[in-house]
């Protein structure tokens, strides 16, 4: 199976086309959903900045494995249109504190545990 045609295809211009389209027929919550997505999408490979622009604003909209009964749609794969999922882990809510730190600051807080432990910002 050859691999997929990007640039020139068509395609891209399509899907941008959509995806603009797509944000001129939205609201403000969806216009930052969309540009925080595209901006996840760009920026595939680089972790901290995807996983605090998450934190910060709820978007790109994630697959919960807890949703659906922990089935999550397939459908290519088999017969069964659904594939079944498990959360192993809650959704980190912060980072660990280095263990080097821990170890050589006496006066160092214990360890996190990263799905409890908020940020400043996140505690009520």
């Amino acid at each position: 199976e050859a691999p997929a045609a990007l640039l020139g295809s068509g395609s891209d211009t399509t899907y941008v086309n959509a995806v603009l389209a797509d944000f001129d027929a939205g609201n403000n919550d969806k216009k930052l959903e969309i540009i925080m997505t595209q901006k996840w999408i760009q920026s595939f490979g680089n972790g901290c900045d995807n996983y605090t622009d998450y934190r910060r604003t709820g978007y790109p909209v994630m697959f919960d494995p807890n949703s659906n009964g922990g089935q999550h749609p397939g459908g290519s794969m088999g017969t069964d249109p659904w594939v079944p999922t498990q959360a192993s882990r809650g959704y980190p809510l912060s980072m660990p504190y280095d263990a080097a730190e821990i170890t050589l600051n006496t006066s160092s807080p214990a360890q996190k545990v990263i799905t409890t432990s908020r940020v400043f910002w996140d505690i009520d």
